[in-house]
């Protein structure tokens, strides 16, 4: 089952011109989770604010 996730902000709370929107899988550990909120983190930190 795959879960929507909409990332508008950046980590330091600024507003994303464009959000991120995404289509995940369910996580199966909490390893997995995060490492899925890692790596949104750092995309997040390359999107234009």
């Amino acid at each position: 089952m795959l879960q929507a996730l909409t990332v508008t902000h950046s980590p330091l709370g600024k507003k994303l011109k464009s959000p991120i929107e995404l289509q995940l899988p369910e996580t199966q550990s909490r390893a997995e989770e995060k490492l899925r909120q890692y790596v949104i983190n750092s995309l997040s930190w390359k999107m234009q604010v």
